[in-house]
């Protein structure tokens, strides 16, 4: 019963209280690695400088 308990409030706190503030920002961190990342990569692709008209 203790250890079922134990489990209860382990999960509870992960919904809410400092749990979920830290997976809320792991999630902002792994987005913002992904905006980079995918930036980074667009970058590469795009020609830098705009072509000038003849």
């Amino acid at each position: 019963m203790r250890a079922m308990m134990r489990n209860l409030i382990d999960k509870a706190r992960r919904l809410s209280g400092a749990g979920a503030v830290r997976n809320a920002h792991m999630e902002i961190d792994e987005t913002k690695r992904s905006v980079v990342e995918l930036d980074r990569r667009l970058r590469s692709v795009c020609d830098p400088t705009p072509r000038r008209a003849a």
